[in-house]
């Protein structure tokens, strides 16, 4: 039977209990607390040393997973090769003949599944376009061959979809569905969110919402040879083959902490060689056998930031065990993020209630895959229901509360926002995600009010700043993590396509300065 509620895992008394160095998990706190990274975990011997994670975060919290979930669709092919429904040589061409271009090249021809969950298999799938209403299959089948599968390794996103797309034409089901018996039930951990293109079929290389605790819960799986809580759960033979590197002969590798990757796995040179799963902005599973050990970090930070910090700290703060605690350094709990309040409140309130702002929109925003959301863009990049557009702004002000409604597309959209120094909470599906939206708001001056929303399953916070002269209203939106963050962390896949370092860094330039413009608007008369 499924759960609704993430089930914790044990907890240790003091971290040296099973032999994790309070005064190292110390120092790697307070740097945490510089970063914008939402929580940390550390298990050891089955048991947590030591967590912590900045409200409105927590370890039982769905969040953003981004490429975490390539590491959970290779393991939901590894269950179908398992039970004989694939064949990693499965032919991409003959699951989906309907979409073969009549000029099929080669390379297409050769395409395999096991190229596709290895990330060797040579398509060029542009990372910019826009899947709103193109059809997710037709992009990845019309797209130009890089090389011959097998040869190289370049990290495409899409590899992953077509990998869940063959085992939706092979099961009949999809990899949420398929995964919930064999992955998710047996494991304890509630069915998960996974965005999808439109025929039902996730996203693969993204769009996984899962928390922390869960995430950990898979790594101790591959930590004991696919073993949890004295069962088998995942096929002891897929991690043996799933933690080899799978780069093809050509590859380059990229320095000693990325050296090889599996069947959606990465894992570091040397001798000991930590296995990793690891998505944007700081989503990481450090999974150490010789240790019998795990770190998980989910975070909205710079990419790399994070697992530098880990590279830094682990393994060398695992230590022997304690029996006792006399030496043990209490880890602080989280900082909360900043909760918008003044007692100021503006005499304009009265008059802007219920007043609709409409905007002048910006096109361009659409064309280049980047629309405004309420949701911060990092967490619509590649999405279907990207939203966007804000506009027939509403505020109605209360004692304590402000209520901001707008309008995103087709979707009207409500939450409200604490003025009293405590967050609203708003339970709402926004742009396709099932979200909770933490929100705060605040005037800066008589003419100048601040909000903001962020969602405990996102990346990040959207922060929207809005200027009242009379009649006319400007918008200013920004983002935590900031745009520049957001805007680099898609650098590495456009370089896979682009190639070119000078196009490169002219598209990242742009997108930097394009991507929050100032919105300009008037209030619409009654």
């Amino acid at each position: 039977m499924s759960v609704t509620v993430s089930k914790e895992l044990p907890k240790a008394k003091f971290p040296e209990e099973v032999g994790v160095s309070s005064e190292k998990l110390l120092e790697l706190y307070k740097k945490m607390e510089e970063t914008e990274n939402h929580g940390f975990m550390v298990i050891r011997h089955g048991k947590v040393a030591a967590q912590w994670f900045r409200e409105p975060y927590s370890a039982t919290t769905p969040h953003i997973m981004y490429s975490i979930s390539k590491s959970i669709s290779a393991l939901a092919i590894g269950f179908a090769v398992n039970e004989g429904i694939l064949s990693l040589d499965d032919k991409v061409v003959d699951y989906f003949p309907e979409y073969v271009p009549k000029n099929c090249d080669e390379d297409l021809k050769k395409l395999t599944l096991r190229h596709l969950i290895t990330l060797t298999a040579g398509r060029k799938v542009s990372p910019v376009m826009s899947k709103v209403k193109n059809d997710w299959i037709k992009i990845y089948m019309k797209s130009k061959s890089d090389y011959t599968p097998g040869e190289r390794f370049s990290y495409v996103n899409e590899n992953f979809h077509m990998a869940l797309a063959m085992l939706r034409k092979a099961t009949g089901v999809s990899a949420v569905e398929f995964l919930t018996p064999r992955l998710f039930d047996p494991l304890e951990i509630p069915v998960p969110f996974w965005e999808t293109d439109h025929n039902g079929v996730e996203a693969g290389g993204w769009g996984l919402y899962i928390s922390a605790t869960d995430i950990a819960k898979i790594a101790l799986c591959f930590l004991n040879n696919g073993v949890y809580n004295g069962k088998q759960v995942i096929p002891a033979e897929w991690i043996s083959e799933a933690t080899v590197n799978h780069k093809g002969p050509n590859a380059v590798f990229a320095g000693k902490y990325d050296y090889g990757y599996g069947y959606g796995i990465w894992f570091r040179a040397g001798k000991n060689r930590p296995l990793r799963f690891d998505g944007l902005f700081g989503q990481i599973a450090e999974i150490y056998r010789d240790q019998d050990a795990v770190t998980v970090i989910i975070g909205g930070d710079a990419p790399g930031k994070s697992r530098l910090l880990i590279f830094d700290y682990f393994p060398d703060a695992f230590i022997e065990e304690q029996t006792s605690d006399k030496n043990s350094v209490k880890i602080p709990e989280g900082k909360p993020y900043e909760i918008l309040f003044s007692e100021f409140r503006s005499s304009l309130e009265k008059e802007l209630n219920n007043k609709i702002a409409v905007f002048r929109k910006w096109n361009y925003l659409n064309l280049i895959g980047f629309p405004l959301s309420v949701m911060p863009a990092a967490a619509t990049y590649m999405s279907r229901i990207k939203g966007g557009d804000i506009n027939d702004v509403t505020f109605q002000f209360f004692d304590d509360f402000l209520r901001f409604s707008w309008r995103e597309h087709q979707y009207r959209y409500t939450v409200d926002c604490g003025m009293d120094g405590k967050w609203r909470v708003t339970q709402l599906v926004l742009t396709g995600v099932p979200s909770h939206a933490y929100s705060s708001a605040k005037w800066e001056n008589n003419n100048t009010l601040l909000l903001d929303i962020r969602t405990s399953e996102s990346v990040g916070a959207r922060i929207l700043e809005f200027k009242i002269n009379g009649e006319k209203i400007k918008m200013k939106p920004s983002s935590l993590p900031d745009v520049s963050v957001i805007i680099d962390g898609v650098r590495f896949a456009l370089k896979t396509f682009v190639k070119s370092d000078f196009l490169t860094d002219l598209i990242m330039a742009f997108l930097k300065k394009a991507v929050e413009p100032t919105y300009y608007g008037h209030f619409k008369k009654s």
